[in-house]
């Protein structure tokens, strides 16, 4: 089926993510919304990234949630985390210019010059049997501020004048393309293309996964999008649900 994008813009919102799911939660005479809705927020007073942590989120930046219904399992639909990182990837090339140095930190952060200019944070929702009901994509990119420290905004990186109607429409054009094909095609036609934009395998990492932290080098991502590594003793390590701390 086509997927097409209803757009709803906000001035300011907690989150994109909570009026998601406010818009989700069942009552009254509510319709439950259709695959494509888009919320956007020209800012955000409560934003948010992965284990919960503050998303820096003042006005000029791009803040999305998107609503996508696949007909998958929950394990499969871990691996959007991965093909969303790629399409914004591939946005941001044709934004910033081929040259531009654009890396993916697995499982969900886009890098820009090495450092964070891009974040993608999913949430599910499941039925009573467990199963996949739908999938919120929520995403943040940098484009006219970022935390000193840690990220980097596109417009004073790449010095073009990029505006927040553009890099939203690129990011969801490459969106829509990528996740059709995803829905029928799984995660196999992007497995090399998000390598390629990958840690170059024998990095030296930490990933956090399951309350502990674990030091080894990076190897590959499979073929359900899970991370592949060595650990300090020398033994291949498959993680699931985690995320990598530093390089």
């Amino acid at each position: 089926m086509p997927l097409n994008w209803t757009i709803e813009t906000y001035e300011r919102l907690s989150s994109t993510q909570d009026e998601m799911k406010v818009r989700l939660t069942p009552g009254g005479n509510q319709t439950p919304p259709p695959e494509g809705l888009v919320i956007q927020a020209i800012e955000q007073t409560a934003g948010r990234g992965r284990q919960g942590r503050l998303w820096f989120s003042p006005p000029g930046n791009l803040y999305i949630s998107l609503l996508l219904k696949p007909e998958c399992s929950l394990p499969q639909a871990g691996a959007l985390s991965l093909v969303i990182s790629y399409s914004l990837a591939r946005a941001l090339e044709k934004l910033c210019g081929a040259d531009a140095s654009v890396v993916l930190k697995w499982p969900n952060d886009v890098l820009l010059e090495g450092r964070k200019c891009a974040g993608i944070l999913l949430e599910t929702g499941t039925d009573s049997q467990g199963a996949l009901q739908y999938v919120i994509a929520g995403i943040g990119v940098n484009l006219v501020s970022a935390p000193a420290e840690t990220g980097i905004a596109l417009n004073a990186s790449r010095l073009q004048n990029i505006t927040l109607a553009d890099l939203r429409d690129a990011v969801l054009e490459n969106i829509r393309e990528d996740y059709l094909q995803w829905r029928v095609r799984g995660f196999a036609p992007f497995r090399e293309k998000w390598l390629q934009r990958g840690f170059a395998p024998g990095t030296d990492i930490s990933v956090g996964a399951d309350k502990a932290k674990i030091a080894g080098t990076f190897k590959t991502v499979d073929h359900n999008g899970n991370l592949v590594m060595t650990d300090a003793q020398g033994q291949e390590r498959t993680i699931a649900s985690g995320e990598i701390l530093r390089i």
